[in-house]
């Protein structure tokens, strides 16, 4: 793999009738969403039916948090997560890897597990949001695993 290629990620979001229940998911994912673009990797939102996903409203609450009140103000990562993919468009051809916002209800839909399934048949990373630490430096560990993937 090479620098001037980015890699493709697909960040899975939980569905409109789900909501992330700690406070830590919406953190994590505000401080990912950053630490992976300024690492040049494009990011692509899914959410089981597509459109909005009910963390903006986990969000808008925590909006004292730094990390979360620059994406809150940032028009594009709002626009990116307001305006998630559905899933059934998700080709997983098109995607590296990709990193899982979604609790074990989430996990045990039919069409969650489909995706991971194909994701795994491919050799393509599959990552559980809380394996990843931002403080840790996640960029290093999401191109490792992608790497061994190409």
């Amino acid at each position: 793999m090479t620098d001037t290629v980015p890699s493709r990620v697909l960040l899975l979001l939980p569905d409109e009738n789900t909501s992330i229940v700690s406070t830590a998911s919406p953190l994590r994912l505000a401080s990912l969403y950053y630490q992976l673009k300024d690492a040049g990797l494009e990011l692509v939102f899914a959410t089981r039916s597509g459109g909005f996903s009910p963390v903006m409203s986990d969000m808008r609450r925590l909006v004292d948090s730094p990390v979360v009140a620059k994406l809150m103000a940032d028009p594009f990562a709002r626009d990116e997560l307001s305006e998630s993919i559905p899933l059934y468009r998700v080709y997983t051809e098109d995607f590296d890897a990709v990193i899982l916002f979604v609790g074990e209800s989430e996990l045990a839909h039919p069409d969650v597990r489909r995706m991971m399934s194909e994701f795994l048949d491919l050799g393509k990373a599959v990552v559980d949001s809380d394996d990843l630490d931002p403080m840790e430096g996640a960029v290093p560990r999401i191109r490792a695993m992608i790497s061994k993937t190409l």
